[in-house]
């Protein structure tokens, strides 16, 4: 086979396995609350939501929710950084998001009936909290934004 088309083979190759592991890439991992308080220690600040309301927030993204708590306060933003929660307030490009992927989310809030869904600040970290179970390990926007 020539070089050329080893090089076209390789190139094909290469991105049909970017293109699929990128489509089922997900940013976040549970835990139950007693594991992520020994691990990243107690809540600094949680903002509560109805879990309505933040399956309202799912439906206005395809693949992520983006986190970010500025001035003491809660920023929500779906793919390409745009702010859907307190309000259209921008957040700067220097600002670094906590991404969580739409469908670790969406297992989470299936994960049983509770009144609230709780998203927080710990020493270092953003988890979501719902029943149970708490979610941690979003990815950072930068470098991966969507």
């Amino acid at each position: 086979m020539s070089k050329q088309k080893n090089f076209f083979l390789f190139y094909l190759l290469s991105f049909f396995f970017l293109t699929i592991s990128g489509s089922s890439q997900t940013f976040g991992k549970l835990y139950t609350i007693d594991e992520v308080n020994q691990l990243h220690g107690p809540v600094l600040q949680k903002v509560a939501f109805n879990p309505a309301q933040f399956q309202t927030f799912l439906t206005e993204t395809n693949k992520v929710l983006m986190f970010t708590f500025k001035s003491n306060n809660l920023f929500i933003a779906v793919d390409g950084r745009k702010v859907i929660y307190p309000d259209s307030t921008g957040i700067s490009s220097d600002d670094t998001l906590k991404v969580f992927s739409k469908s670790i989310i969406e297992d989470l809030l299936n994960g049983g009936p509770a009144d609230s869904v709780y998203v927080e600040r710990r020493s270092e970290v953003i988890s979501i909290t719902y029943d149970n179970a708490t979610l941690e390990l979003p990815t950072l926007c930068p470098p991966i934004c969507f």
